[in-house]
């Protein structure tokens, strides 16, 4: 795995392309979420919150739902 492979990739101004792109490296296991974190210099959690669509409220109040954690769970693997 290598944080090389998301050189290229803008670390603002994005798009739905980008994301889907970082989304494909983690799930190919080419990166780590904690690649992608150090590359955009935000916290990890954040990177799965943004690519999951979870609302952190509610990961932050440990509400979450089964339909969030199939969303991790399709994000990782």
């Amino acid at each position: 795995m290598s944080i090389a492979k998301l050189n290229g990739i803008p670390k603002t101004g994005f798009s739905d392309a980008d994301v889907q792109t970082v989304t494909d490296l983690i799930n190919n296991g080419e990166v780590k979420v904690k690649d992608v974190s150090t590359y955009f210099g935000v916290d990890s959690v954040d990177v799965i919150l943004n690519l999951t669509g979870i609302d952190r409220a509610g990961f932050n109040s440990n509400t979450l739902t089964q339909e969030d954690a199939d969303a991790v769970d399709r994000l990782l693997s």
